[in-house]
């Protein structure tokens, strides 16, 4: 289950895994600290063990989300989206948008299951280990997200 969480630590250590660190971008080899995005000012961050989205605030009710997932919850990693969606618009939220790089097939994945829809397309820009790749933008409306959310079964 998914937490709110302002535990730093927690997050980073994810982040910072061999197997996530390379689809965050900037410089391979150098700490990924999402310490200063956490604290800032309406991000939300919820966590579970192996796994973490950070979400700050960008303005008139739009989230930008950041996925982060070790490779042995990733069998989770589709509750663990719908639960954090649902805590975000639960919140106030309007529309939930990511960015996923083309070589991340798991976050591009998840990204469809979760009802996105692609909004952006942005060539060779995304920084990662042998070069820049392919980026595209992704947008999770409140409305897509109740119309999806209401035609999955109930769970308990």
């Amino acid at each position: 289950m998914m937490t709110r969480t302002l535990d730093v630590d927690l997050v980073n250590e994810i982040a910072n895994h061999p197997d996530v660190r390379p689809f965050l971008g900037g410089f391979p080899g150098t700490f990924a600290d999402l310490g200063p995005l956490m604290v800032s000012p309406g991000t939300l961050t919820y966590w579970m063990p192996g796994a973490a989205f950070v979400l700050p605030s960008i303005g008139d009710g739009v989230y930008l989300a950041h996925s982060l997932f070790l490779p042995e919850a990733r069998r989770y990693s589709r509750r663990a989206m719908r639960e954090t969606a649902q805590s975000v618009f639960e919140a106030g939220a309007k529309e939930i948008w990511t960015m996923v790089a083309e070589t991340n097939k798991a976050a591009m994945a998840l990204t469809r299951l979760g009802g996105f829809s692609q909004i952006g397309f942005c060539e060779r820009m995304f920084p990662v280990p042998g070069g820049p790749v392919a980026m595209s933008y992704w947008a999770l409306t409140y409305e897509a997200w109740a119309a999806k959310r209401g035609s999955e079964p109930c769970q308990p």
